[in-house]
């Protein structure tokens, strides 16, 4: 097994040669590209800027919506902005 680094949120997280391996299965490099963009947004981009407001992915406002509304009503929101 791969070593991790304790994230701020409380969480572990593969380091880098690790979660590189995690996600090499043949056949799902596409998905594993989106993954990977999608993560680096949401944890570092626009994605970051726009909606952290420095507190953790898990406490972020959307969160707050899906609990609310459930995934599918909150989401339609976020698309509809």
């Amino acid at each position: 097994m791969g070593t991790a680094t304790k994230h701020s949120a409380g969480g572990l997280v593969p380091d880098t040669a690790e979660g590189s391996r995690m996600m090499d299965t043949p056949g799902y490099e596409k998905l594993a590209d989106v993954l990977r963009r999608a993560y680096e947004q949401a944890a570092q981009g626009k994605g970051a800027e726009r909606h952290a407001s420095g507190k953790p992915f898990h406490e972020q406002p959307m969160q707050d919506l899906i609990k609310l509304y459930g995934a599918v009503i909150a989401l339609e929101a976020q698309v509809t902005q």
